[in-house]
């Protein structure tokens, strides 16, 4: 075969390979999914919570003043939170410090967590209270799924956020050298 017979079908090659990436690209890029790893969206909620319950009007502004309350409560807490946290943490700043001091600022990190967790589950109950009876029937059946919709993602590996040090029974090769680059 001849060079231009040659460059031809590499030509051609080259078009449907670059065809057919494009359609590939193209596919998953309109059939992507919107629950993606990292998104929890508090609107997605929302709108699915409207929709769900088929919310009617003054629902919905009664609906949207208990979101607007408690998501002020939260972001208190939350701040909280962080601050306790921070305070937690910069107990390792000092040599030596008590057991009763940490397990104190760690008892304060909990304490707020359970504030959290307490507000979230108040602002539902008033949210069902809002309903219906036929909505409260739908509620219960979609609640689990409006919480998964504002929980954050998994972690990456599973559900193990902390995984246990391997065993030390000197078959398993040592842990990777942490790299100190800044």
């Amino acid at each position: 075969m001849n060079t231009s017979g040659k460059n031809k079908i590499f030509t051609i090659i080259v078009v449907v390979l670059l065809i057919a990436n494009s359609a590939s690209m193209l596919y998953f890029w309109w059939n992507r999914s919107d629950s993606r790893p990292g998104k929890n969206d508090p609107q997605d909620a929302k709108a699915f919570i409207i929709k769900e319950l088929a919310l009617n009007e003054q629902q919905k502004l009664a609906y949207q003043e208990l979101r607007e309350e408690h998501q002020k409560n939260l972001r208190d807490l939350h701040e909280s939170f962080k601050d306790a946290k921070e305070h937690l943490f910069d107990l390792l700043d000092q040599e030596n410090p008590s057991d009763s001091l940490v397990e104190q600022a760690s008892l304060q990190t909990a304490q707020i967590q359970q504030q959290i967790e307490m507000a979230t589950f108040n602002h539902f109950k008033k949210l069902k209270a809002l309903c219906n009876a036929e909505q409260k029937k739908k509620f219960d059946s979609i609640i689990r799924e409006a919480i998964r919709l504002i929980s954050p993602p998994p972690p990456p590996n599973g559900n193990i956020q902390n995984p246990p040090p391997p065993p030390i029974n000197g078959n398993n090769p040592p842990p990777p050298a942490l790299d100190n680059r800044p």
